[in-house]
């Protein structure tokens, strides 16, 4: 795959959540906001239609910003081979239902060509919320595709952030040698900032 495809593909997959994340946006923020209070898990609720992602370059220097808006934000590696991205989505989420979605996706994917799936242990990390010193739980779930052939990726990360009443969704895909460790510190890069 050249880089120039790569750069397309990257380019349009940011475009598409942008917009998909811009359309959830329009019906947030329809919705009347909360006055957030403190849960059980010690940190406030993020009213979506107030939300703003940031990413902390000085965290991870060899990735840059992409698009972003109220709801979502993708991030590029400079050598153009893996992007991440995180998205608020309202309500909740069944995370064991979620995982389960994702691992039939890939068995069908593996059924059509010939890759093999490897998946690992979850992954305990936290997510930076402003209105939570300590962060947001959660675990993402790692694996890996191998096998002949061109496929764009080959180490790929997901992940729920649970939030009262919303949660965000996280996602990693890199097509070269990037770690699981790696891919999560970038992760931690990420912020999501209640906006007043």
């Amino acid at each position: 795959m050249t880089v120039t495809l790569k750069r397309k593909i990257f380019i349009a997959l940011g475009l598409v959540m942008v917009l998909a994340a811009a359309t959830t946006g329009f019906f947030l923020l329809r919705s009347k906001p909360s006055t957030p209070t403190v849960t059980s898990k010690g940190f406030h609720p993020v009213i979506a239609a107030n939300a703003l992602f940031s990413f902390n370059t000085r965290k991870a220097p060899d990735w840059n910003g992409g698009p972003a808006n109220k709801t979502s934000m993708v991030i590029f590696k400079k050598d153009e081979n893996c992007f991440e991205s995180a998205e608020l989505h309202s309500g909740t989420i069944d995370e064991t239902q979620a995982v389960s979605k994702i691992t039939k996706n890939m068995d069908e994917m593996v059924s059509v060509t010939g890759y093999a799936v490897t998946t690992f242990d979850p992954i305990d990390a936290m997510f930076n919320v402003r209105t939570s010193p300590a962060g947001a739980p959660y675990k993402l779930h790692p694996y890996a595709l191998s096998g002949t052939g061109e496929h764009g990726y080959r180490t790929e990360i997901f992940g729920y952030v649970p939030l009262e009443n919303h949660y965000i969704k996280v996602e990693a895909y890199c097509s070269d040698n990037t770690t699981f460790s790696q891919m999560v510190d970038t992760l931690s890069a990420f912020s999501l900032k209640a906006v007043e």
